[in-house]
């Protein structure tokens, strides 16, 4: 149980450390056969993405940090701010957040650029 608490923390000085908590960023532990831990990042424009790393067999914290910044640089490998786009975009979505569509397409590119920012420094 401390090593579960440990990573938990560990995740979240991640988070801290990367500018990546706006206020719609979580840590979910949770058991599906095996014990994963989900970190989910928000980006400057409340653009939120999420990783998951089986914890189960992880030994100690450095194969934990270790793990988890691969995981984050593979999330961000896979991220599409125009598929995000065509995911998200709905007249109704424009509408609840005051949004235009080229307005809220330069928010996810910054926002995909702050990630990859990170993903370079991370990724050292």
């Amino acid at each position: 149980m401390n090593m579960i608490i440990e990573y938990g923390n560990l995740a979240d000085e991640f988070l801290e450390k990367h500018n990546l908590k706006y206020g719609n960023e979580d840590i979910t532990i949770f058991r599906n056969g095996n014990l994963y831990i989900e970190i989910t990042v928000e980006s400057p424009n409340n653009w939120t993405n999420s990783f998951r790393i089986d914890i189960e067999d992880l030994p100690n914290k450095d194969n934990f940090i270790k793990e988890m910044e691969e995981e984050f640089c593979r999330m961000v490998s896979c991220l599409n701010a125009d598929d995000s786009f065509n995911d998200l975009w709905t007249k109704d979505f424009a509408r609840e957040n005051n949004f235009t569509a080229k307005g809220f397409i330069e928010m996810l590119d910054a926002d995909m650029e702050f990630l990859e920012n990170i993903k370079e420094k991370v990724n050292v």
